[in-house]
């Protein structure tokens, strides 16, 4: 093949290389992090101690810990002291499995979807992962979208809701597709008079029953079902529907108003689009379109779904329907996005009273 005669471009390639350096230093951090943890790193840095002594009692290559050791201390999860490493206050919150804000599942459910990614090559020319014949996420996305939501938005959506008026009132309450329970539990403890059911697939009844044992739900029950076929009940004095496939498809939306009493409070939390809206996060578009849901048409960007009302038709009809108590944009209440199928990004929280 003949040389190429093209002009190099001006530029030296500055800006190529910094996106290149970007890439490979986040990966490189991400799976020291991973195998830190593998290992029981921040479990046995609670009190300072030298980085060979902690390779034998862990059977670790000395110089590889050592050097893993400086790494963790460059990113601020562990501080040098006279007698060794220790981990830092923000590795002893997030990242000890006795914490109750361990975050180690969040990042397996990162490492799965970086398995995708690898085969994205594959999956441009043959299509998108089906995520019921291959087991994608092997069950672990419910559970880390909870220890997501434990950083800050179980408890702030719950007190969002436990601030409208008829709260304290309520003794019932659904939470539609709640999976981890978590939503009706921190809404449970604000209110001691409240009993509460989560119905969601029968698949995610052992992350919830898991949940239940690590933090003592009391008046809660999870209920198998399907969302779409099944019966929920009704006289329901509250709602909760959060990120759900059919969180803007009017049947379902009539279903919940005819389930709850009158006076009753709904609350839904959702990624909206308006009107002629495009792409929210091109990365995590991609990430989305990766995978497709039995039964469940994806739209083109993350969190569309074929039927979808857009963002105004679904306020006209809420407001039709009740009374608006609040409306909460996702930085009141959501935690932080990681590009990934899973983020927040402009959701909203709005709470209404049945008319």
């Amino acid at each position: 093949m003949p040389a190429s005669t093209q002009t190099p471009p001006a530029a030296d390639g500055a800006q190529l290389y910094a996106q290149l350096r970007a890439a490979s230093g986040g990966i490189k951090r991400f799976h020291a992090l991973r195998a830190a943890l593998d290992a029981g790193l921040f479990e046995h840095l609670e009190h300072p101690r030298d980085a060979d002594a902690l390779a034998g009692q862990l059977g670790l290559d000395p110089g590889l810990t050592r050097a893993l050791c400086a790494l963790l201390g460059e990113m601020d999860l562990l501080r040098r002291e006279p007698r060794g490493w220790r981990r830092t206050e923000l590795a002893a919150a997030f990242l000890d499995p006795r914490s109750s804000l361990y975050q180690g599942e969040v990042l397996r459910c990162m490492e799965e979807g970086f398995d995708l990614w690898r085969r994205l090559p594959e999956l441009l020319r043959q299509g998108p992962v089906d995520m019921a014949r291959e087991q994608v996420f092997k069950g672990n996305f419910i559970d880390a979208l909870g220890r997501e939501g434990l950083l800050r938005e179980i408890r702030a959506c719950a007190r969002a809701v436990a601030a409208a008026p008829g709260f304290a009132q309520a003794r019932l309450a659904l939470d539609l597709g709640g999976g981890h329970g978590l939503h009706a539990w921190s809404l449970c403890e604000l209110n001691p008079g409240l009993r509460a059911v989560v119905l969601d697939t029968p698949g995610t009844q052992p992350v919830f029953e898991a949940f239940a044992r690590e933090f003592g739900y009391q008046r809660m029950e999870f209920r198998p079902g399907h969302l779409v076929r099944d019966d929920w009940g009704g006289g329901y004095d509250l709602i909760f529907f959060s990120y759900s496939p059919w969180g803007k498809q009017r049947g379902i939306l009539e279903r919940i108003h005819q389930a709850l009493a009158p006076g009753g409070l709904f609350v839904t939390k959702h990624a909206y689009y308006n009107t002629g809206e495009g792409s929210k996060s091109p990365l995590v578009d991609l990430d989305w379109l990766l995978t497709r849901f039995p039964g469940i048409d994806k739209g083109p960007n993350v969190y569309r779904f074929a039927g979808d009302m857009a963002r105004e038709e679904f306020l006209a009809f809420f407001l039709e329907r009740y009374e608006l108590l609040a409306q909460l944009e996702a930085r009141q209440f959501a935690s932080p996005d990681l590009d990934k199928f899973g983020d927040r990004l402009d959701s909203q929280l709005l709470i209404g009273r049945k008319r």
